[in-house]
């Protein structure tokens, strides 16, 4: 039997006389991902809330933003929104399909540990179900670092594999609308102080279906999105994000995707590249080599960063291209 420790207090970054202040804080992502029941979790939010403000105000005293006071209510708010989301989803909702399935295990399930931020990074192995996936603890077999939802969970997630990706797109889309607060938690960086943040059921739809269609639908360094994350996380995770933008990402898959059937997804990603600029143009290109065609990429990138690149010749630009595509 595996024992985890409970911890409450990350560690955070303040900037204090030019100076960075690393500070446990109390959050609730280490309540989550350790398994505290959701009901326990819940009475816990308002308390991390006060204990916070206490020491943020310990931390810069009379240098104490507004900023800093409303940022951390509405963590507080969001937080607790999502836990009541979780208890009621879990509650109410029956599994009728892979789908289902999967969301209500990553939100029971301990430890969980999900392939965040794919986009541009896919791997043979996020598509290929192996026992090499499954934990088994008698043999010694480990899944891999991006993957972790325990046995039952990783087979449900094959499941969803195995559908025709029209199809699992077509039941994930109703789940973007859906912020409960699952037990994946998703860390920024490695350092003591970098974030950490629980990513929602809407969080792990959308990077689903961007691992099923091979488009970067979330572009979170498109300036349009910079209104919603006044007081959320600097890393943009796709829950924050207003219903007004939500959307339109959602009317986007269902013109790209969904209604384009019989097409193939070489046809799809083509369509998605028309309209599409910055980061999430030049990942979906890196998507389209991991598909298979390197070529067509190659082309698709050569023509976005000519008029980019007008100054430089022919032979510098493929050049750029070429460590674009290459770059991890």
């Amino acid at each position: 039997m595996k024992i985890f420790i409970l911890i409450t207090l990350l560690f955070t970054t303040f900037t204090q006389n030019n100076t960075n202040v690393c500070v446990p804080m109390c959050i609730i992502e280490g309540m989550i991902e350790n398994g505290k029941p959701w009901d326990e979790i819940l009475i816990q939010i308002p308390k991390c809330k006060k204990s916070n403000y206490k020491k943020l105000r310990k931390i810069r005293g009379p240098y104490l933003s507004n900023r800093s006071k409303r940022g951390t209510k509405y963590r507080a708010k969001n937080n607790k929104k999502d836990v009541k989301e979780t208890i009621r989803y879990l509650k109410k909702t029956v599994p009728i399909n892979a789908v289902d399935s999967f969301f209500i295990k990553i939100c029971n399930r301990v430890q969980n540990r999900f392939p965040y931020e794919t986009a541009g990074t896919l791997k043979k192995e996020y598509y290929q179900p192996t026992t090499n996936f499954l934990s088994d603890e008698k043999n010694n077999i480990s899944p891999p670092s991006t993957f972790d939802f325990g046995e039952e969970g990783i087979n449900t997630y094959h499941k969803i594999l195995q559908l025709d990706p029209y199809q699992s797109i077509s039941l994930l889309i109703p789940y973007l609308d859906n912020n409960a607060a699952t037990r994946c938690v998703y860390r920024a960086g490695v350092d003591i102080c970098d974030p950490v943040y629980y990513l929602s059921i809407s969080d792990v739809a959308m990077e689903l279906i961007e691992m099923l269609s091979y488009c970067d639908f979330f572009d979170k360094e498109n300036p349009i999105f910079n209104s919603f994350y006044e007081y959320t996380n600097p890393h943009r995770l796709y829950s924050d994000m207003s219903k007004e933008a939500k959307e339109a990402i959602k009317n986007r898959i269902i013109n790209v995707y969904l209604n384009n059937k019989a097409e193939d997804d070489v046809y799809r990603i083509s369509q998605f590249l028309e309209n599409t600029t910055g980061p999430s143009f030049l990942n979906t290109c890196k998507n389209l080599k991991f598909l298979g065609h390197p070529d067509l990429a190659e082309k698709k990138l050569l023509t976005y960063y000519t008029p980019i690149y007008s100054s430089l010749t022919k032979t510098q630009i493929k050049k750029i291209v070429h460590q674009t595509l290459n770059e991890n």
